[in-house]
């Protein structure tokens, strides 16, 4: 679908694998080219323009509506000579709410330019900057975005296509390399990455950085009791966000689709045909080939995803980079992301493989770059600028010690490493009713009695352990037609007993609209985050699990009880992986 709406791929994958698909709220081959001598960053790199309102051009994407993009060149003289066919060009997009001038902590428009690209950014729909040097956010037409442009659409038809319309302009009126281009997008805009990969055959290779491939309904598919349940709790947080304008002004599709999808997982409607087709557009990787996006990359790709990132599990770049046919696949999982420490030397590392990418697939370089998998766990001074860099050709690596570790939830709430052989009497949490469910945001951060069950760990951590990867495998049951579930994991110290959480809680739910009966034992498998958490030598481990997320938007509509169960047959567990 062009223009107004997404390309699809017809050939597809026959294989399933774990659901994962594109966050609603938040992303062919190449032709050879004279490959230019690779600039040293700090020293001997390019000479470029100014990054200013000199590098400044407006494009009118399709829909006639005004795009501000900015461009910084590298200059032709004899420390750095222009390939006959024209400079080589990267489109670079921070996340959301980010302008033409936004850079990323680790590498900048500038030192793009200085490795030898034409950096392209420009401002995104409904999200103006603020005001700022350089001629960003001080213009008042800049700063009437919201009000002047039918706001993002969440990787929709309009976000896709101005992608495609600033890439058309820089080609028809600057001298770039028709033939190498590449997309370097962060967050919300790693997201629109992918997605744009498969809308423009003109891009050769990407770089999707913290990217939100996780959808906030899952598939649409009905669920069986082996299936995984879908990810939901930030549906109601995505909702309300959306509406208040939060992310910016946002085209009406954003808050109307989500609010029918939460109608659908909250309250039992069904879900309208519209709604699911807005969300199957919008799916990056999915177990349902006809949708999935990533087993249909074909270019180079490098994904990039913080172990410390406190919004994007790097889980999801594990199974993104293991869901890519191709080849010339890359994974960074270290420093950097959202809120992730990511000082000096740790972004020089990270920028350094990206440029040896960014050469090796669109300058023709002979750079070895290693890997394909670069890795650095976080050590136990998590804010050390020096962490060191590891290289493997799988996930998890052989560096990583050992198998890993599954612990098993058994009656009395303790989580040990023998399997229970017959069957134990099932746990119960009870699901209440929340006096103001909806906008319960700070009252009642604790669970109340008998809302979630505790399991820990019987003997503390034998030494410092690096958690690098944990998966979780739950067997359970509810009294009513829905659904949820929310487990969190602290780390208990062995002096003071004071908890300290490992993952933020996540709520998975099979909601009403599936129609399941009351009763039905379904098995929860998913990925929390938290991964490069350090457990310190004597502590212990303990999992909660709750029906719902208090103090967020993830109250449970339907009270009830559920039942945890820890049988012979439904084994509840929870496997870690730990660093040597």
């Amino acid at each position: 679908m062009e223009l107004q709406t997404q390309t699809r791929h017809t050939q597809r994958r026959g294989s399933a694998r774990p659901v994962v698909a594109l966050a609603a709220i938040l992303s062919l081959a190449a032709t050879a080219t004279i490959a230019l001598p690779r600039p040293a960053l700090a020293t001997s790199g390019c000479n470029t323009t100014a990054d200013s309102t000199s590098g400044d051009f407006t494009v009118t994407a399709t829909d006639s509506t005004p795009i501000k993009a900015r461009i910084i060149l590298p200059v032709d003289n004899a420390q750095c000579s222009e390939p006959t066919a024209g400079w080589p060009m990267v489109l670079f997009m921070q996340g959301s709410s980010s302008t033409r001038c936004s850079d990323m902590a680790w590498i900048t428009r500038t030192q793009l330019a200085q490795f030898g690209y034409a950096t392209v950014s420009f401002n995104g729909r409904g999200f103006p900057g603020g005001a700022g040097a350089d001629g960003c956010g001080n213009e008042s037409a800049e700063m009437a975005d919201t009000i002047d442009d039918s706001g993002f659409d969440a990787g929709g038809p309009n976000d896709i296509q101005d992608a495609k319309d600033v890439i058309s302009h820089a080609l028809s009126n600057y001298d770039i390399d028709t033939g190498n281009i590449a997309v370097l997008g962060n967050s919300y805009n790693g997201a629109r990455t992918w997605l744009l990969a498969a809308a423009d055959t003109r891009v050769t290779a990407i770089v999707p950085v913290a990217a939100p491939v996780r959808s906030l309904i899952g598939s649409l598919d009905d669920i069986s009791n082996k299936s995984l349940a879908e990810p939901s709790s930030g549906l109601l947080d995505a909702y309300f966000h959306a509406s208040a304008g939060f992310y910016g002004n946002a085209d009406p599709s954003v808050a109307e689709s989500l609010l029918s999808a939460v109608r659908s997982s909250y309250l039992g409607e069904t879900l309208p045909t519209a709604t699911r087709t807005w969300f199957e557009d919008r799916t990056i990787l999915d177990d349902n080939a006809t949708l999935d996006i990533v087993g249909d990359t074909t270019i180079p790709t490098f994904i990039v995803n913080g172990f410390l990132d406190d919004r994007i599990d790097p889980s999801t770049a594990v199974e993104a980079w293991q869901a890519l046919p191709s080849g010339d696949r890359y994974l960074y999982l270290g420093a950097c992301g959202h809120n992730a420490p990511c000082a000096t030397n740790n972004a020089s590392t990270l920028r350094g493989k990206v440029h040896d990418f960014l050469d090796k697939y669109l300058q023709g370089s002979s750079v070895s770059l290693g890997g394909p998998i670069f890795f650095a766990v976080p050590p136990a001074n998590q804010a050390s600028d020096s962490w060191t860099l590891q290289t493997a050709s799988s996930w998890p690596p052989p560096q990583v010690a050992g198998s890993p570790l599954t612990f098993y939830l058994r009656s009395g709430g303790a989580l040990n490493t023998t399997a229970p052989s017959t069957s134990e009497a099932a746990d119960t949490i009870s699901n209440p009713v929340w006096e103001n469910s909806l906008v319960d945001l700070c009252a009642g951060t604790t669970y109340g009695t008998g809302e979630h069950k505790s399991y820990t760990t019987t003997v503390g951590a034998a030494l410092d352990l690096k958690l690098v990867e944990t998966s979780v495998n739950l067997y359970l049951s509810s009294s009513t037609t829905r659904l949820q579930v929310v487990a969190d994991l602290f780390e208990v110290n062995a002096s003071t007993g004071i908890e300290t959480r490992v993952w933020r809680g996540v709520a998975h739910n099979v909601p009403t609209s599936r129609s399941q009966t009351a009763g039905t034992h379904v098995q929860f498998q998913f990925r929390p985050s938290g991964a490069g958490y350090t457990v310190k030598q004597g502590n212990k481990l303990r999992l909660k699990i709750a029906s719902n997320i208090r103090g967020q938007y993830a109250p449970e509509p339907l009270p009830g009880t559920y039942s945890i169960y820890h049988t012979n047959t439904e084994p509840s567990s929870v496997t870690f992986t730990f660093a040597s």
